[in-house]
């Protein structure tokens, strides 16, 4: 057997690490046809999970038992809530959006066009993110890509006449097909 040690880590090299804060991120969403831009929706976003990834498992059968492998690449939803803007109207920016999903797909479902006709430049609804997590000091550190982002579920906030502090927040499901760590410079 293996001689092992174990480390010990003092309160020097403990204060030498820097800790990834949950509060140092920014969301570029990009929204297919969209008026309002990516920047000015990143100072909307109040929170957002990061990417879900899994491996669905496939059990084979070996011998008297079964063996596990991995299967292929899931993307499990994500949800993300913004606070509604009046000036920069996130709430018709994202009807929009859903009017798209909602028109693609009924014509395709009629048989008017094939989803590879009407997929082209500025047909598609799928958009794109990009999650940008920061060190304190500002670099950005990590970089995450979101490729066929489209949003399954929009709750448009809800309304009360308790205090006047309070700020509308639309929440939504967004799916998306891809997720990956992209290279920083």
């Amino acid at each position: 057997m293996a001689n092992t040690q174990v480390k010990t880590f003092s309160a020097k090299d403990l204060a030498s690490k820097e800790f990834q804060r949950t509060n140092h991120f920014e969301l570029h969403l990009n929204i297919p046809g969209a008026t309002i831009t990516a920047e000015k929706l990143v100072f909307a976003v109040k929170s957002w999970p990061g990417p879900v990834r899994s491996n669905t498992v496939i059990e084979v059968p070996y011998g008297n038992s079964k063996i596990k492998i991995a299967g292929e690449m899931e993307f499990q939803s994500s949800e993300l809530v913004v606070r509604d803007f009046i000036t920069d109207d996130i709430e018709k920016e994202l009807l929009t959006w859903q009017d798209r999903i909602t028109n693609f797909n009924s014509r395709v479902a009629k048989g008017e066009e094939t989803k590879s006709q009407i997929s082209g430049e500025g047909q598609s609804y799928y958009g794109t993110a990009t999650l940008y997590t920061y060190a304190p000091d500002g670099p950005s550190q990590r970089v995450w890509e979101y490729e066929d982002v489209w949003p399954s579920s929009i709750t448009y906030g809800s309304y009360s006449n308790e205090g006047g502090s309070q700020v509308k927040e639309i929440q939504m499901t967004l799916e998306y097909n891809f997720a990956y760590r992209a290279t920083t410079a």
